[in-house]
């Protein structure tokens, strides 16, 4: 299988690495000219859970160059979706599948207006990852993906798809209802990325920010709620508990979203606490908590831009 990753951060870059040592034939598309002059040269060498090993997978910046693939791979920011999708349509083939592995809510249908919702997949993904210097990822923790069809069905080619990958070293699963485990992730996203990245704190202080804590369960609840109205139903409780055990596994780590922030980044605030706002608006849900979230993430975006 011909596989093209679109993204050499964190998330995509761990992925080839692992399918390439496993065997695949994996292009890694990215456009940060320091990451690409660095795998060009010398691979990618993954530490972390797995031990300390160097892999090489075929690294370039335009996907034309690799030409088209039997899967392409989404691990960019959610807002860089159809920019990224239309730059990169060459892998794009008569055959080719598309799956989404980013964070948020509305990436999937982004891509399928932009290359027909037939090919489209969405996935969810709890493989922990982190960038320690160009060309070096630290594999954080193990996880698992699930891959299912837009359509809530279960199909011979995700299973395929998921065999594939298994085999390769990158766990995965078909599943019929993928899009109850993406809300179920955007559970655990609205509570903690926000909240980290307003307050400038590690995972692990919220637990010591007891003040905190009636806002991340309000930003859960108002969640749920919105799920609900899409026929997804969640426990609150259960949906606070894995919360909370999160954020103790990952209580050194900072968000992405913090980070976005302390480097002056745009954050993807719109596909996390903003798709429940808009959502919750459509669909007469109220959501103060994520609403307030939303802006202050986004003010403090700007006042990053402009400090």
């Amino acid at each position: 299988m011909k596989i093209a990753i679109i993204g050499a951060g964190a998330i995509g870059s761990l992925m080839a690495g692992i399918l390439s040592r496993g065997g695949l034939e994996v292009s890694l598309i990215g456009r940060d000219p320091v990451i690409l002059e660095t795998v060009m040269r010398q691979g990618l060498r993954l530490t972390g859970v797995r031990g300390s090993y160097q892999t090489k997978p075929t690294i370039f910046r335009h996907g034309r160059q690799a030409g088209s693939a039997d899967l392409v791979v989404l691990c960019v920011k959610a807002y860089d979706t159809a920019a990224a999708m239309e730059e990169h349509r060459a892998l794009v083939g008569a055959d080719t599948l598309v799956l989404s592995l980013q964070n948020g809510i509305g990436n999937v249908e982004t891509l399928a207006e932009l290359v027909g919702r037939e090919r489209v997949l969405a996935g969810m993904t709890t493989m922990g990852a982190n960038v320690t210097k160009p060309g070096v990822i630290h594999h954080a923790g193990e996880g698992e993906t699930a891959i299912g069809e837009l359509t809530g069905a279960r199909s011979e080619r995700t299973s395929r798809l998921a065999e594939t990958l298994t085999r390769a070293g990158w766990p995965a699963r078909a599943v019929a209802d993928v899009r109850t485990l993406v809300w179920g992730k955007l559970c655990i996203n609205v509570a903690i990325n926000a909240v980290t990245a307003i307050l400038g704190v590690n995972t692990g202080q919220l637990v010591e920010l007891k003040i905190v804590q009636s806002l991340v369960r309000d930003a859960v609840a108002e969640t749920i709620a919105v799920a609900a109205k899409q026929g997804m139903v969640f426990d609150l409780d259960e949906r606070l508990t894995q919360v909370w055990q999160v954020i103790d596994k990952t209580r050194d780590n900072r968000t992405s979203m913090l980070v976005d922030i302390q480097r002056g980044r745009r954050t993807e605030i719109e596909a996390i606490n903003g798709a429940v706002s808009r959502l919750g608006n459509q669909l007469g849900v109220p959501t103060p908590v994520n609403d307030t979230l939303t802006r202050l993430v986004q003010a403090k975006e700007k006042a990053r831009a402009i400090g």
